[in-house]
């Protein structure tokens, strides 16, 4: 079949499709055939499931593309709809993803030789997997779809030639490019450059930068209909609609380029060009490229070649495209979290993140915008980021500490704490509850949150859970019939009986050991050093309390490991082991709670802590050498506090002992920090024992 018969468009569509059902036998053994009549020339739909494409590229370009169901992909592997339910597709998306882009790449490989034959060397880029909704850009399009006993896939070839109409125009550009291909095969770089520019922008311009007659067609098309006049005697800077205060620049870049041609390597003028890559007053996006021009056997510059090229779409489709790419790693990211993490570690972190947030978005609409405003929102989404950072969500992590540099400029500059920058904390709050959203309903799909009682009593005879609110509610009817109660000895069992009800509530410190254990893992990764946490005298705690001293108890760790521990040769240096220890204990005392976290570190360093008082402060050199080691450390509780030079993931903000002490403050306690005998140092949360 001839192009002028079938016409490029389609004679390409079909040769793919046909290549397509070759490369599905071959890799799958499954039989496809092309529904010829189902040949359309338009855009391939929004969405079919799961889209692969692969872009080709060179003196032409454009894009092969399949367009497949989840439950046509899942019968290519030989499964079928029963063996996959839904809520187990996502897991082999993998395996199925993979076998669709090799099958498209291999049909491309064969298809593109046809091309290739007619427009030279043509590149290709291995196949992309979409799923879900994609938006391409509207250029010329053949779709047909090819059929088989497993279902339908659709097929789509596109070329992308400055949006010429589909027609005569385009099969006589096509026959043009293939003309001067062959008639001038002597001069093999220079018609590759004009197969290269001929779909695209070009015109000559002067030293003065007035542009030449003599321009292509695609130009104007480029440039837009807004862009009724001529090119030809109007300067580029006005044809191509650059921004008013370019101007200035690129009269001294053009004056440059033609007074410093062969002094000064082209490629290195054209790098300090503005007019490189801008959005224009029309609201497009330009690429512009240079080419130096020359008459025979002179060495200076007579014109330059611009090519132009409108890059809005492909601007706008990368946009989407990395979101969606974005949203799938970011969903990848948290199944397998959520696979892997234990059901109490995510029900913890979900309740604890979410308690951030909630608080965060209170202090927001408080509207209080003094230095203490910025320290309570600086300290919460610093727990936030510690607590992501421990179960591995990063991109939660990655955007609490995004938020965290925008709070750190308005500490130190409250002039900047302007509504539009209250905005972009809003809806950081907003997206970090979104996120946790998207957690929550992931293990709901997974199944973790809508088994039911009757269900976990079956799975685990001697465990139920009961909501929290159910204990306290029967606490309080037992009060009742305490008071009204005539028998002192009935009361006082009524009375013992609560109290053991209560203790339903109650946790153990040691409960938490594992979770603990893993943030020490996770500060030792990222430090380099080697720690283990063990757990000393062990209490029962409140379970709300509890939840409360977790996020403390991360700061406190992280800050154990990243300020007090040394790396391993250090302490072999010092004669300790390689591994440092850390002890996490509690005790009642006279009706306090004390939790204490101690280390075999380098200890407080007191020079630095001077130091910083020094310089941070407003002490003097006498007030602070006049300070003993408790006093020194009391300051390492203030915000903003830190000894380190360098922010890192772990610590360098002064935020987290800030946070441990206001926490612990309205609950009603203290915090001390002090050296050790020996070396290390002990952090002690004391609590009244509610």
């Amino acid at each position: 079949m001839s192009v002028k018969q079938a016409g490029c468009l389609k004679l390409n569509t079909l040769l793919f499709a046909r290549m397509l059902c070759k490369s599905l036998g071959d890799m799958c053994g499954a039989q496809f055939d092309i529904l010829e009549e189902s040949y359309l020339e338009k855009e391939p739909p929004a969405s079919l499931g799961v889209t692969v494409f692969a872009n080709f590229t060179g003196a032409i370009s454009g894009q092969y593309l399949l367009a497949i169901s989840e439950t046509v992909a899942i019968k290519l592997l030989g499964r079928s709809d029963t063996q996959c339910p839904s809520d187990a597709i996502t897991e082999i998306r993998e395996e199925y993803g993979g076998l669709l882009k090799e099958t498209l790449n291999l049909a491309v490989a064969q298809s593109i030789d046809e091309l290739d034959k007619r427009f030279g060397n043509l590149t290709f880029h291995s196949g992309t997997i979409i799923y879900g909704a994609v938006e391409f850009p509207r250029v010329l399009n053949g779709t047909v779809k090819i059929t088989g006993l497993l279902g339908t896939i659709l097929c789509s070839f596109s070329l992308n030639l400055a949006n010429l109409k589909i027609g005569e125009r385009l099969e006589e550009a096509l026959r043009e490019v293939e003309q001067k291909t062959s008639e001038a095969a002597a001069g093999r770089k220079n018609i590759e450059l004009i197969l290269e520019l001929l779909p695209i922008g070009l015109c000559m311009i002067d030293r003065n930068g007035m542009v030449l007659p003599g321009y292509s067609a695609a130009t104007a098309s480029i440039l837009g209909p807004e862009n009724r006049t001529q090119p030809a005697g109007r300067p580029l800077f006005d044809v191509v609609g650059a921004p008013e205060q370019f101007r200035p620049e690129w009269n001294n870049w053009l004056a440059l380029t033609f007074d410093k041609y062969k002094k000064i390597p082209f490629d290195q003028i054209t790098a300090l060009c503005i007019l490189t890559d801008f959005k224009n007053t029309r609201g497009r996006v330009l690429k512009l490229n240079w080419r130096p021009m020359c008459f025979e056997n002179e060495h200076t510059l007579s014109q330059l070649l611009v090519v132009i090229e409108d890059v809005t779409e492909k601007r706008t489709m990368k946009q989407h495209m990395d979101e969606l790419t974005e949203r799938h790693q970011e969903n990848v990211e948290m199944i397998s979290h959520v696979i892997n993490l234990q059901p109490d570690e995510i029900t913890d972190f979900i309740w604890d993140s979410s308690e951030l947030v909630g608080k965060a978005q209170e202090i927001v609409q408080s509207n209080n915008m003094d230095r203490e405003f910025i320290n309570e929102l600086f300290r919460t989404f610093h727990t936030l980021k510690g607590s992501s950072g421990q179960y591995q969500f990063k991109s939660l992590q990655r955007l609490a500490q995004k938020v965290e540099e925008h709070l750190k400029l308005f500490r130190e500059d409250s002039s900047l704490i302007t509504k539009n920058a209250m905005d972009k904390i809003k809806r950081s709050i907003e997206d970090a509850r979104g996120y946790i959203g998207r957690i929550q309903d992931i293990r709901a799909r997974l199944g973790g949150k809508n088994e039911l009682l009757e269900n976990k009593a079956h799975r685990d005879a001697h465990t139920v859970n009961v909501p929290l609110g159910y204990i306290d509610l029967i606490c309080d009817e037992i009060n009742g019939l305490v008071a009204e109660c005539p028998n002192q000895s009935t009361g006082n069992k009524l009375a013992t009986l609560r109290d053991k009800i209560a203790s339903l509530k109650a946790v153990k410190l040691s409960f938490y050991h594992a979770t603990f254990s893993s943030i020490v893992d996770n500060a030792c990764h990222k430090t380099g050093k080697k720690a283990r946490l063990i757990t000393g005298d062990d209490i029962a705690l409140e379970i709300t309390l509890m939840r409360k001293l977790h996020q403390c108890l991360i700061h406190l760790i992280n800050n154990a490991i990243d300020h007090g521990i040394e790396e391993p040769a250090q302490r072999l240096t010092a004669g300790k082991i390689e591994t440092g220890l850390l002890i996490l204990s509690g005790e009642r005392i006279n009706g306090t709670l004390k939790i204490r976290l101690s280390d075999d570190g380098r200890g407080l360093d007191v020079v630095k802590i001077r130091k910083r008082l020094i310089s941070d402060f407003g002490l003097t050199e006498t007030e602070a050498e006049a300070l003993c080691e408790a006093e020194l450390s009391a300051y390492l509780l203030k915000p903003g506090f830190s000894t380190k030079t360098d922010t890192t993931e772990l610590s360098g903000r002064g935020v987290g002992l800030d946070f441990v002490n206001h926490t612990i403050t309205e609950m009603g306690g203290n915090t001390k920090i002090l050296p050790l005998a020996g070396g290390g140092t002990e952090v002690t949360l004391t609590l009244p024992d509610k």
